[in-house]
């Protein structure tokens, strides 16, 4: 190498690597601000769950608990696009973080109400115990007694608007009788244990929501986009959509449910929206990669740095979401059948390749 040349490399590295920085830079500020509006949609539908949740037990009826139904699911969608924040030690799941308060499963229904063989199950019928069902109460039982005994959350929230799913043919079917006093035992504890969760719901999502706030001194996201911490963030991210992408959706909420035939290991059992939820989360995931503006996005970054690596990605994305909405529904029927379980097994298969695509994207812009 000539002096002339050597001595040009010597100048144009920082000013490479400057540039480089500064990519990730707008991709965090990217991340930063989708997390934002992402966890303040999810703050904003929680809301809703929760009057919905008030107007049911106020005024119990088939249309209340339908519109509460509604409701919740309407939530559900906002709220998983935010998965794509977590196991990168955010303020959701990092320690003290409220992750198992808002979407821990499975859930064991017993631990909170009646069950077909046990109509006395669950802290709602334990008056003895549980005098006082409260938001301390409720917290300090959540996954106490074992991993599945979880007491807060969307799904102990779907439990109770829906019940037990013991159909084949659709989703749990409890009657909005179950929140009428006189008719339904210990209703008004149900009642109170519905609202309460409501509430614990949106307190816990705006404490999240509230770290992402840049508007807000001395929260989480100064931190978070420090010059001094880009390339520690960078890596931290991308780390947590890998595993999100290749362990907790293809295998805890995929594989598992799949391998074991069990309707138990399905994510949201008792609605029947597991099909959705796959979608959701993917919205979230696939914002990041390739959605968010003003060249913020990883697809960005990679398009200058290995376009060919960006255009493989690219296609893993589109054959992923090709294979989660091929999944037939309901998904607790589907790992049953000889065709449900091909195509779910495709679905598994497309997230372990995404995954491993981001792996090497990861070292590429690293």
């Amino acid at each position: 190498m000539s002096t002339k040349i050597s001595l040009l490399f010597v100048v144009l590295m920082p000013l490479f690597a400057s540039a480089q920085t500064a990519s990730k830079e707008r991709f965090l500020q990217g991340y930063a601000d989708f997390a934002w509006v992402q966890y303040s949609a999810a703050v904003d539908t929680a809301k809703e769950l929760e009057r919905a949740i008030k107007a049911l037990t106020t005024s119990p009826s088939a249309d209340t608990l339908q519109q509460a139904r509604l409701a919740w699911t309407a939530a559900r969608a906002a709220y998983l696009p935010t998965e794509a924040f977590r196991m990168a030690n955010g303020p959701i799941d990092r320690v003290g973080g409220p992750e198992s308060f808002l979407n821990a499963w499975p859930l064991d229904e017993s631990a909170i109400d009646y069950v077909v063989g046990n109509t006395g199950a669950g802290i709602i019928n334990n008056v003895t115990e549980y005098p006082t069902i409260s938001a301390k109460v409720l917290i300090e039982l959540n996954e106490k007694a074992a991993e599945n005994s979880i007491t807060t959350g969307y799904h102990a929230i779907e439990f109770l608007l829906w019940g037990q799913d013991l159909s084949v043919t659709g989703p749990g079917e409890r009657g909005f009788e179950d929140f009428v006093i006189g008719v339904s035992p210990n209703a008004e504890r149900r009642a109170q244990y519905l609202n309460v969760i409501a509430t614990l719901l949106v307190e816990h999502l705006s404490q999240v929501a509230t770290e992402w706030d840049q508007s807000n001194a001395g929260v989480y996201v100064h931190t978070f986009l420090q010059p001094q911490s880009v390339d520690q963030q960078f890596t931290a991210v991308l780390q947590g959509l890998i595993t999100l992408i290749g362990d907790e959706l293809s295998q805890e909420r995929m594989y598992v449910a799949l391998d074991a035939r069990s309707q138990e290991e399905e994510h949201s059992c008792f609605s029947d929206q597991t099909h959705l939820d796959f979608i959701s989360d993917f919205r979230g995931f696939e914002m990041l990669l390739r959605g968010l503006s003003d060249g913020q996005s990883l697809m960005a970054m990679l398009q200058v740095k290995n376009p060919a690596m960006a255009v493989a990605l690219n296609t893993a994305l589109d054959e992923t979401y090709a294979a989660i909405v091929a999944i037939p529904a309901p998904f607790d029927q589907a790992i049953f059948d000889v065709e449900g379980r091909v195509r779910i097994l495709r679905a598994v298969e497309a997230h372990e390749n995404l995954a491993e695509l981001l792996a090497a994207a990861q070292a590429e812009l690293d």
